[in-house]
């Protein structure tokens, strides 16, 4: 989950703790927190108007919100579930470039149940080098941001990115929550990892885009991806592109939706799903893996390819002028190549209309 400071490490060692404590017990929890020369570090939120590059955020319980404001300098401010004394007052620094910002003193502290939403405010002007925030259990809003890199993290909240752009890389990770992420733009890398909640991305041009769900559905929207790698243990797969160059799609249970105006290659395998493709040009290569749902295939009447079925009792339907060749189907001058399995679903192949 990108570069992890110790703040964040320790807290999340004491997140079980704190919630199987109560009452005066979790107020009384006291937590070490540890991070480099805590000493020049500033207590308290406020501003700066020197030169920012980059922006690192260690957070453990609240929110952490980033976005853009009229004003000329870097501002950051919280709020909290109750008064907060000095020791828990947000600690900040800039150095090389780089604006820190960390959720408390260093030391041993008593956080017991509290809460603290984190909120940075960047100039309309700023492009930043680097985005990275890591949170114990914060969800993680990011509105209007441009950054060649962008890494969000945190253990527990959803992560959510609107009107971004991000021409490097993007990854966000949680270990419980939704992740959403609006981008705009061409980017090398997009990536999205959750251990339970949906996932749905929408970007320009995508170089790569890998997305990986234990629990939870998978929506991505792109004009062009070069590649996409996606998998669920349960949750289904729904790809939209313009252009698309190899698909790769593992899913233990859900259907996997894939709409394209081309598709240079796709493998798809599920345990309990279906499949169904519509492309404007038909792919290059297909290659689908599925047990018993059935497999809807949507192609052009001019399509090209050889297709082989191997399957227990699934049918073979085909709209288009596909001829039975030994246990070959050859459509048109036969290109593209095919391969489908499947126990009993059946393969559907119709014209587009």
């Amino acid at each position: 989950m990108g570069r992890k400071r110790c703040l964040v490490f320790v807290l999340a060692l004491c997140l079980a703790t704190l919630a199987g404590c109560q009452g005066s017990g979790i107020q009384n929890q006291v937590t070490t927190v540890t991070y480099d020369r805590p000493e020049s570090y500033t207590a308290g939120g406020g501003e700066t108007t020197q030169p920012v590059e980059r922006v690192t955020i260690d957070w453990y319980s609240g929110s952490v919100t980033v976005a853009r404001h009229d004003g000329d300098a870097v501002a950051f401010s919280e709020t909290a579930n109750r008064t907060l004394e000095e020791g828990l007052t947000l600690r900040w620094r800039v150095e090389d470039g780089t604006l820190s910002l960390v959720y408390c003193q260093a030391g041993q502290v008593q956080l017991g149940d509290l809460e603290k939403d984190l909120t940075v405010l960047l100039p309309e002007d700023l492009t930043l080098e680097e985005l990275e925030v890591d949170t114990g259990a914060a969800p993680v809003q990011v509105s209007d941001i441009a950054a060649g890199a962008m890494t969000l993290g945190t253990g527990s909240g959803a992560i959510d990115l609107q009107a971004c752009q991000v021409t490097e890389g993007a990854r966000l990770d949680t270990g419980s929550g939704n992740i959403t992420a609006d981008l705009t733009g061409s980017l090398e890398t997009l990536s999205a990892d959750t251990g339970s909640g949906a996932v749905s991305l929408t970007a320009g041009r995508v170089s790569q885009c890998t997305v990986d769900t234990g629990s939870g559905a998978v929506s991505v929207t792109a004009e062009t991806i070069e590649t996409m790698e996606a998998g669920t243990g349960s949750g289904g797969v729904t790809l939209q592109a313009g252009q698309l160059g190899a698909f790769t799609a593992e899913v233990g249970s859900g259907d996997v939706t894939l709409t394209a105006g081309a598709v240079d290659q796709a493998a798809v395998s599920a345990g309990s799903g279906g499949f169904t493709l519509t492309a404007d040009q038909a792919p290059g290569a297909l290659s689908v893996d599925l047990t018993s749902s059935p497999i809807r295939l949507t192609l052009p009447e001019e399509a090209s390819f050889t297709a082989t079925l191997d399957t227990v009792s699934g049918q073979w339907h085909c709209q288009l002028p596909a001829t039975q060749q030994g246990d070959r189907y050859v459509c048109g001058t036969g290109e593209g190549t095919y391969r489908f399995s499947t126990t009993s679903g059946d393969v559907t192949i119709q014209a587009l209309s």
